[in-house]
């Protein structure tokens, strides 16, 4: 295993990790029922993840906004959409691997 991510602990007690550069290399589904956890999943993803990589979510539920303050990501206002698209894509140039 890379670079593990911590997602949480299994039936047995033992650590539930993925594999960060596996994740990367592969598509990644995330679905079940409402109230499921899908949410939660997502932001130990992104948590986990958010100094290993460049981010970009698109969250138009507002259940992620948070993470712009922890981590420093810009969160853009859809009312504002074309001026801030302009801000994140010199972000994302500047910091380019």
């Amino acid at each position: 295993m890379g670079a593990g991510i911590d997602i949480g602990v299994t039936g047995a007690g033992a650590s539930a990790e993925i594999d960060l550069e596996e994740l990367l290399a592969t598509r990644l589904l995330v679905q079940g029922n409402s109230g499921s956890g899908k949410s939660h999943l997502l932001r130990r993803i992104l948590e986990q993840s958010a100094n290993r990589v460049q981010q970009i979510v698109i969250d138009p539920e507002g259940d992620f906004g948070s993470l712009g303050e922890r981590y420093g990501h810009v969160v853009l206002d859809a009312a504002e959409c074309e001026r801030e698209l302009a801000v994140i894509a010199t972000r994302v140039r500047r910091h380019r691997v």
